[in-house]
């Protein structure tokens, strides 16, 4: 159980978040866990990868614990038919969530934030989402996951064209404190959650004082080192 600090709420994405830790996708990948990560006090649950197929088990969210539903393909590459698997997965995951999270980052998808046609998925997914919004009171954020890219260009083409059709944040993946910065630097007031080797409540608090509005963790968290994050859940457990 990780030990929590003074209560402080986080706002990203018009979204109230009772502390900025939360869990990455991988630990839960349709929501059956997420009674028992509730337990552990953390603020937010991104669940998944979620796809089409996915039979998601979430059915009532805790009522102090945001869950976000990260959603892609099960098939290799990008094309036409994976952005339709996206497309679908986004309907199938609306409505569900308090957030919703495209992810590019799957080590068997071979794609990312910089995979020729990245900008045709992201424009697709906007007009589903937009779509989807016009008959439903509760409107989800709209996300994207990526890698923070290399030394000369942290800026990968998902995390431009997210910018440009004004997504609601970024789900960046990577440790390099200046990348983070870089790119909070580009989105503006978009919101940005940092994910990747996060082990202690220095981490964290070192990557809000770059621009992130959220923190998740997910291997400390895999690997029974929770206790080191102590400090970083502000939610008492």
């Amino acid at each position: 159980m990780i030990g929590a600090a003074a209560d402080i709420h986080v706002r990203a994405m018009g979204l109230s978040f009772a502390g900025p830790l939360g869990v990455a996708a991988g630990v839960d990948r349709d929501g059956g866990k997420i009674a028992s990560l509730d337990l552990a006090g953390f603020g937010h649950i991104e669940i998944g990868t979620v796809t089409r197929e996915t039979r998601i088990a979430l059915r009532e969210r805790p009522h102090d614990l945001r869950v976000g539903i990260n959603f892609g393909s099960a098939r290799q590459g990008l094309n036409d038919a994976v952005i339709e698997d996206y497309r679908a997965a986004l309907r199938h995951a609306f409505g569900r969530a308090d957030y919703l999270c495209a992810n590019l980052t799957s080590p068997d998808g071979g794609r990312d934030g910089d995979s020729p046609g990245v900008e045709a998925l992201l424009r697709g997914l906007r007009a589903e989402h937009d779509r989807l919004a016009e008959c439903c009171a509760h409107v989800a954020p709209l996300l994207v996951k990526v890698a923070a890219g290399r030394d000369a260009n942290p800026l990968a083409r998902a995390i431009r064209a997210a910018r440009r059709l004004r997504f609601d944040g970024v789900v960046l993946v990577g440790a390099d404190l200046r990348r983070i910065a870089a790119v909070k630097d580009f989105i503006g007031d978009l919101a940005l959650i940092s994910v990747g080797g996060v082990t202690t409540a220095e981490e964290v608090a070192a990557r809000i004082r770059c621009g992130a509005s959220l923190v998740q963790t997910c291997s400390a968290f895999l690997a029974g080192g929770a206790s080191a994050l102590k400090g970083a859940c502000t939610r008492p457990p």
